[in-house]
C-alpha cells in the first residue's frame, strides 16, 4: 500500500544557529540515510545553498548515540582536504542534531550509476584516483572511514569526488576490539575483515576495490542479498571478475579485494598501479554525459526540454505585464470564460508523494495516471489502461507490456499498478474530466517537474500546464501557457477561466494579483533548478496568500 509521506512533518521551514545566529531555509527533500534525513539548506544572508544532514533526537535520544554523532562530528572537523566533504557548521535544537555540509549538486556516484548503469575505465580511473587520495589522507590521521560506497561518495559541481558520511569512521587508536562488522551499513561492501573482527586500514582498501568493480561492471563483487550468506561467501570467496575489462583493471581489482588484508596494497600504493598511472581527465557533462549511444538522442531531447521551460520563462513578462499595465479593479468586474469547465486543459487532479521512499505518483484530469520517480524517470498508464510507456533521464519514450518486463522496469510498472489501487479507493475524485481539444500533443501530457512546500505543491507538466495547489484552502491555479489561460478550481470544484490577455486589458482583482504574484515566484523557482542555484529567493514562497480573504494593496507581496 502506497501511504503519503510529507518529508518536513516535524521539521520547521527556518532553522537558527543560536550560537552563531545563522539561519538556514529548509529547501527540497535530498535523500534518506539509516540515522538522517537530507535537505538543501539555504542561508539567505550569505546567498549559499548548502547540504542539511538532519537527525531526529525523538528517534535516537540514547547516551550511546549521542557519543556517536559527537565522534563523527569530532573527526570531521580534524579533517581538511579537497577530496573530503566540508562540515561548514554543526549545532542542535531541543528536537534534532543538524550538520551543514557543503552542497554538492551532482549527487552520488549511486546517482551517476542509475543513470549511466556503468562507466568508462577512463572515468572510473578518475574517481578512484581521487577517493585513494583522499582515503590516504585520512589513513596518514589515523582515521578508517569504513563506509565507503557508492552512496557515501558526492561528486561536486566540477564532478570532483568529495568522501562523505563518516557516520562509521573511526580513529584507528580507539578501533581495537569493536565488532565492527556489527556497525557497518555496507553489507554488500563488508570488508572480509570486518566479518573476522580484524581492524586495520586495509577494510578501506577493500571498499574502494568494491566501488571501482561496481563502477565498471555495474554491480557490487558480491550479489547475494541475505547477509548470513555475505558473510559465508566472504569467509571462503574466490573473486572471479567479467571477461571484459583491461588486464590493468583486473590486476588491480584482484589487488584490492585479495582475501588476506596484508595483501592488499596501502591507499597511496593504489596509485602507482598501472591502471592509474594514465593522466587523462575524462571529459564530464555532470549527470548527462551518457554513453555515445544514447548522448545524441539524449542531448536532442534535453534541447527540446529547454525550449519548453523557455516558453515557461516567456510567462514572465506576460504576467508581469498584467500587474504593471492593468488595474485593481473589483472582483464582480472581472471577464470570466463562458463554459470554464470545457476550456481546462490536462492538469494533475490527484497525487500522493512518497519521494522520501521513491517517486510521487499522480493522476491527471483524463485518467490518466503516473508515477515521476526520484532518478527523474517516469511510468505512465493512459486512461484506457491498455498502454504503459516508461521515460528516461531525458524524456525518451519507450513503450512496455504491463507484465513481463526485465526487473528493473517491472518493479516500476507493479508500483504504478498498486498505487491506483490507492487512489481510487482514498482519494476524492474529481466531478469532470478534462479534453484538452487544443492541445497539439497526440497523447497525455507527462509531469516534467515538481516541488512543495508546507503550503503548496507544484506541478508542470509537458502540455505546458503550470499547476499550484494550496493544502489550506485547497484550491488549484492552473496557468496553461500554450492557450494564455488562467484557471482556478476551488475546494467545491468549482471553475473560473480567465484569459491573459483579458486581464491585462481590463484588469484583476486582489485574488488574482495574489495568483499572479505566487505564479512568478514558482517560475523563478524552476528557473532556478534548471540553472543553478544562485538566487535564493525561491525559499520565500510560503506566504500561502490564497489562504487570506484579500490583499491590501498592489506592494504587498504574497
Amino acid at each position: 500500500m502506497v501511504k503519503e509521506v510529507k518529508c518536513e512533518r516535524h521539521l520547521p521551514l527556518n532553522i537558527t544557529c543560536k550560537e552563531n545566529g545563522a539561519t538556514f531555509t529548509r529547501g527540497v527533500y535530498l535523500g534518506s540515510g539509516r540515522f538522517s534525513t537530507w535537505y538543501e539548506f539555504a542561508n539567505l544572508a550569505e546567498k549559499e545553498i548548502y547540504a542539511g544532514k538532519v537527525i531526529s533526537k525523538s528517534r535516537y535520544n540514547s547516551s550511546k548515540f549521542c557519543k556517536k554523532i559527537e565522534k563523527e562530528i569530532k573527526i570531521l572537523t580534524s579533517v581538511n582536504h579537497k577530496q573530503i566533504i566540508s562540515l561548514v557548521t554543526n549545532f542542535e535544537d531541543y528536537e534534532n542534531y543538524y550538520m551543514v555540509f557543503q552542497y554538492c549538486s551532482n549527487g552520488t556516484l549511486h546517482k551517476l550509476l542509475k543513470i549511466k548503469e556503468t562507466v568508462t575505465e577512463e572515468e572510473a580511473r578518475h574517481f578512484t584516483e581521487q577517493l585513494c587520495y583522499g582515503c590516504s589522507y585520512l589513513h596518514e590521521n589515523n582515521i578508517v572511514h569504513r563506509n565507503i560506497w557508492l552512496d557515501t561518495l558526492f561528486l561536486d559541481d566540477n564532478m570532483v569526488l568529495k568522501i562523505g558520511n563518516f557516520g562509521f569512521s573511526k580513529k584507528f587508536e580507539i578501533c581495537d576490539g569493536e565488532e565492527l562488522y556489527s556497525c557497518t551499513s555496507t553489507t554488500m561492501y563488508t570488508s572480509k575483515e570486518i566479518v573476522n573482527r580484524d581492524n586495520s586500514f586495509k577494510k578501506d582498501i577493500w571498499l574502494i576495490g568494491c566501488v571501482l568493480y561496481a563502477l565498471v561492471y555495474g554491480y557490487a563483487p558480491f550479489g547475494i542479498k541475505r547477509r548470513r550468506n555475505i558473510i559465508l561467501e566472504m569467509s571462503t570467496y574466490e573473486l572471479t571478475l567479467p571477461s571484459f575489462g583491461s588486464e590493468d583493471l583486473k590486476e588491480l581489482l584482484n589487488c584490492l579485494l585479495h582475501p588476506s588484508p596484508s595483501k592488499r596494497p596501502k591507499s597511496n600504493e593504489i596509485l602507482s598501479f598501472n591502471f592509474l598511472k594514465n593522466d587523462s581527465t575524462p571529459q564530464f557533462q555532470g549527470l548527462l554525459d551518457l554513453q555515445d549511444d544514447i548522448l545524441n538522442d539524449g542531448m536532442l531531447e534535453q534541447t527540446l526540454n529547454n525550449v519548453e521551460y523557455l516558453k515557461l520563462f516567456g510567462m514572465v513578462h506576460k504576467l508581469n505585464a498584467i500587474i504593471k499595465e492593468g488595474k485593481l479593479i473589483e472582483s464582480q468586474r472581472l471577464e470570466i470564460e463562458s463554459n470554464p469547465s470545457s476550456k481546462l486543459p490536462h492538469f494533475v487532479a490527484t497525487w500522493i508523494d512518497n519521494s522520501e521512499r521513491h517517486d510521487l505518483m499522480y493522476q491527471l484530469s483524463d485518467g490518466t495516471s503516473g508515477i515521476f520517480f526520484n532518478d527523474r524517470t517516469s511510468v505512465t498508464l493512459d486512461a484506457s489502461r491498455s498502454n504503459v510507456y516508461y521515460y528516461n533521464f531525458f524524456g525518451l519514450e519507450e513503450i512496455c507490456p504491463k507484465t513481463g518486463n526485465p526487473p528493473k522496469f517491472q518493479k516500476r510498472v507493479d508500483l504504478l499498478m498498486h498505487g491506483l489501487e490507492y487512489m481510487h479507493g482514498k482519494l476524492n475524485k474529481m466531478d469532470f474530466i478534462t479534453v484538452d481539444k487544443c492541445s497539439n500533443l497526440n497523447k497525455s501530457p507527462v509531469l516534467k517537474e515538481w516541488f512543495r512546500t508546507s503550503r503548496i505543491i507544484v506541478f508542470y507538466l509537458s502540455n505546458e500546464v503550470l499547476q499550484i495547489n494550496f493544502f489550506k484552502c485547497h484550491t488549484k491555479v492552473i496557468l496553461s501557457i500554450m492557450e494564455g489561460l488562467l484557471s482556478t478550481i476551488d475546494c467545491k470544484n468549482k471553475v473560473e477561466v480567465y484569459s491573459l490577455k483579458k486581464l491585462e486589458e481590463i484588469g484583476y482583482d486582489n485574488k488574482i494579483f495574489s495568483i499572479t504574484k505566487i505564479l512568478l515566484k514558482v517560475i523563478d523557482i524552476i528557473g532556478t533548478i534548471k540553472t543553478d542555484s544562485s538566487n535564493l529567493d525561491c525559499f520565500n514562497i510560503l506566504s500561502g496568500s490564497l489562504n487570506r480573504k484579500s490583499v491590501d494593496n498592489k506592494d504587498r507581496i504574497p
